[in-house]
């Protein structure tokens, strides 16, 4: 049974794939829970640099497994630099074809409108949420489908 993904420490059995940063206005965890999945949360007003440690960690999980589903927890953001919407919708332009969506659950309307915005470039990439409950159950159910497939790509002697 897959641990809870609720409990905001997410369940994850692996904790080394989890790097937590803090910044000047904003606290980050980038993980892949699974195969495939890249799940982030994050907290205050995000700059540039959180950007590009976004892109930093998005990039090592596609090129380890694609494609690839992106979960990012950003209830708790209330902002975000300029600059970082457009460094974040350009880096999903890049690797669109390795992405099968990203899912993304916001608060703060500044943060949903940027969302918004994003989405109108990244047509269809972009799934929105404004409640935990719904956001978190499609996290446990593609964990869930990434750790099966996972576990039945291995030799049968490894299991």
């Amino acid at each position: 049974m897959l641990p809870a993904v609720g409990d905001r420490g997410h369940g994850y059995t692996q904790p080394s794939v989890r790097t937590t940063y803090e910044g000047k206005r904003c606290t980050l965890t980038v993980a892949s829970p699974a195969p495939g999945i890249f799940h982030t949360i994050g907290s205050g007003v995000v700059d540039t640099e959180m950007a590009g440690r976004i892109v930093e960690a998005g990039d090592r999980v596609v090129a380890d497994t694609r494609p690839i589903v992106a979960f990012h927890d950003w209830e708790a953001l209330t902002g975000y630099e300029p600059k970082c919407r457009e460094i974040l919708t350009d880096w999903g332009l890049r690797i669109r074809a390795d992405v099968e969506a990203v899912h993304l659950l916001v608060r703060s309307r500044l943060v949903a409108m940027g969302v918004s915005v994003a989405g109108l470039v990244l047509q269809g990439m972009l799934v929105s949420y404004s409640t935990r409950a719904p956001f978190e159950a499609a996290l446990e159910e593609r964990v869930k489908r990434a750790r099966a497939a996972q576990m039945r790509a291995r030799p049968e002697g490894a299991r």
